[in-house]
């Protein structure tokens, strides 16, 4: 009996069966509301686009694409005051967003700036009638600027001092060039050191330092050395989260 023909049948079924069980190779491509996913399988091709939205009451920020924002370009922001109109240190700013499904942020860029200075402001105005004060945002001091004895060369570079957690998807560059002046300066109150952060709020406009970001201790309600100071006392939190995902086709 003549093997060939069998073994070249044998051969082709084989490579049939392969090329019916190829996986799928996903090719994303990200890109704010207007995301899309392209599918590609054997001899054929599916775009899936995907559209960001943000639940009611939060604010959606447009931002570039990037690792920062899992490359969405879309991000979820919300000013949220503290219970009962009260100031509340920026540790308890992260459980106050915790609570709100959301996480301690910061802004990106001016326009951001711009719109949470204004909500900010209102509230104080409005609410807490009063004309100084600070919203807790996301940061911390690197490791090197927390020892109390000694001042590395590197805690002078506003640019290097302070982190953001990966939870807050920001790119911080922009929030670095937005120091109050003479910040970050880390000061000292017994057993403690400024390594959080906070944005000013004022009622003037034209007051120097309005929504720029300070460094102040990330246990206390006010400042120490200025416990009557309305200007450290954090009377809400800045939060983020992420948006929901909806496929459109």
């Amino acid at each position: 009996m003549n093997r060939l023909p069998f073994l070249l049948l044998l051969i082709s079924c084989t490579i049939s069966v392969q090329a019916m069980f190829k996986p799928i190779r996903h090719v994303y491509y990200g890109g704010g509301d207007n995301s899309e996913e392209t599918k590609t399988t054997t001899g054929s091709s599916t775009t899936m686009r995907w559209e960001y939205s943000c639940e009611p009451g939060w604010k959606t920020f447009q931002r570039t694409p990037s690792t920062y924002n899992d490359n969405t370009g879309v991000w979820c922001v919300k000013f949220v005051p503290a219970p009962s109109k009260k100031n509340i240190s920026i540790n308890e700013a992260e459980t106050l967003c915790k609570e709100n499904d959301g996480e301690l942020t910061a802004f990106e860029n001016e326009n951001e700036r711009l719109e949470i200075l204004v909500e900010a402001q209102k509230y104080m105005i409005d609410e807490l009638k009063r004309s100084s004060g600070a919203i807790a945002i996301a940061g911390k001091s690197i490791a090197e600027c927390k020892n109390r004895t000694s001042k590395p060369a590197v805690c002078s570079d506003k640019t290097k001092a302070y982190t953001l957690p990966e939870s807050s998807k920001t790119n911080p560059q922009f929030l670095w060039e937005n120091w109050v002046t003479n910040e970050p300066s880390f000061n000292k109150w017994t057993y403690d050191i400024e390594e959080c952060l906070q944005m000013f709020v004022f009622a003037s406009n034209t007051t120097v330092g309005n929504g720029k970001i300070n460094d102040f201790y990330c246990r206390f309600e006010t400042s120490p050395s200025e416990v009557t100071n309305t200007r450290y006392w954090n009377f809400g939190a800045l939060c983020g989260q992420a948006p929901g995902i909806e496929s459109t086709g």
